[in-house]
């Protein structure tokens, strides 16, 4: 079940990254796609804790082949300022995705380590 849900979540950063690279040449849409990937890393975390992780990896795929371009010259991320910014808002996203992907660490209580009290 959990396989199934990282799935889901890499398909939905998937579909998320190519909607903000396709929309990231006006600063709304920049905006827009940027701002839906955080939020819903956040709704992951409280789903499925490493979720949030596969999907920003998701995320970044297209991302990845937008800015390599393509042999003939072309590409979708061009090198001004709205192309840096969505390469800024990849590695939000990636912080993000890596920070709340993280699974939660129990506390230590003091009975455990053997500490007298």
């Amino acid at each position: 079940m959990r396989a199934l849900g990282y799935a889901f979540a890499s398909v939905l950063g998937l579909a998320a990254g190519v909607a903000a690279v396709a929309v990231h040449r006006s600063p709304l849409g920049l905006l827009l796609g940027t701002g839906t990937a955080v939020v819903v890393i956040w709704t992951l975390r409280q789903w499925l804790p490493r979720s949030a992780s596969a999907f920003a990896a998701g995320w970044l795929v297209p991302l990845v082949f937008a800015v390599a371009g393509r042999g003939e010259g072309d590409v979708a991320v061009s090198s001004d300022t709205q192309g840096w910014l969505v390469v800024a808002s990849g590695v939000v996203i990636l912080v993000t995705g890596i920070a709340c992907g993280r699974t939660p660490v129990p506390p230590r209580d003091s009975v455990s380590q053997g500490v007298p009290t």
